[in-house]
């Protein structure tokens, strides 16, 4: 006879797998979505300076004194990278699984309600 394996209530499906990666995708792509709208708004308004191979004073002066010499224009480049790689999904379902365990244990309050 067949051992038969309880389901344990505690493992999330793979709707709620989904439901998560879904959600983290989407943060990934909010941030990214409103730097790319910020930067084609410049582009567009003042797109010599965006285009400019030197930084203009008084931002120059400004960037040094908050990021120091050795700065990288002061963004996250990174962030940019990761939001629009092919592999988001593959690279996220990990963090996915373990939100969907955590909203299994603790359920989200719907959005609107403060208590």
């Amino acid at each position: 006879m067949a051992k038969i394996i309880p389901f344990d209530k505690n493992e999330p499906s793979s709707e709620e797998i989904q439901e998560a990666l879904d959600y983290l995708i989407g943060s990934e792509y909010d941030g990214f979505t409103a730097d790319l709208a910020i930067a084609r708004a410049m582009w567009q308004r003042h797109r010599a300076l965006v285009e400019s191979a030197t930084w203009p004073e008084p931002f120059r002066s400004y960037l040094i004194k908050e990021y120091g010499e050795n700065h990288d224009n002061g963004v996250a480049w990174q962030d940019w990278e990761r939001a629009i790689s092919a592999d988001l999904p593959e690279r996220l379902l990990p963090k996915a699984e373990q939100l969907a365990k955590l909203w299994k244990r603790h359920p989200p309050k719907p959005r609107g309600v403060l208590a």
